[in-house]
């Protein structure tokens, strides 16, 4: 749908420059990684993808893709994905504890991509 500058409340003199979203759009999104529907404090993050928090946390590459949960902190078996960067936990993409050991045990000689 497509607004006049003049037709928003406030208009707007000119268009806006990048991304940008009308104030009816913008109320409807909703954050990818948590869900929720407000953005905080530093407003919508990536492309309107996520709020203030979970794309500070996702431009960290701080969370497990597959599982969503913050992964900075915790512990456990995670590999690396060669295409994204993002670590994933083993768990959540399937190793078994003896997959994971052989495939840390290959080093740089086995890549990984997550799903």
């Amino acid at each position: 749908e497509a607004m006049h500058t003049y037709c928003l409340k406030p208009p707007l003199k000119a268009v806006p420059e990048g991304d940008w979203r009308c104030p009816k759009c913008v109320k409807s999104l909703k954050c990818e990684r948590c869900g929720t529907s407000k953005p905080g404090r530093g407003g919508w993050r990536v492309d309107y993808r996520f709020c203030d928090e979970c794309g500070k946390l996702h431009e960290e590459q701080g969370y497990c893709p597959l599982c969503m949960h913050d992964c900075r902190t915790e512990e456990g078996p995670m590999v690396c994905c060669d295409k994204c960067d993002f670590w994933v936990h083993a768990e959540c993409d399937g190793f078994s504890e003896r997959g994971y050991d052989f495939f840390v045990s290959k080093g740089d000689k086995m890549s990984y991509e997550c799903p």
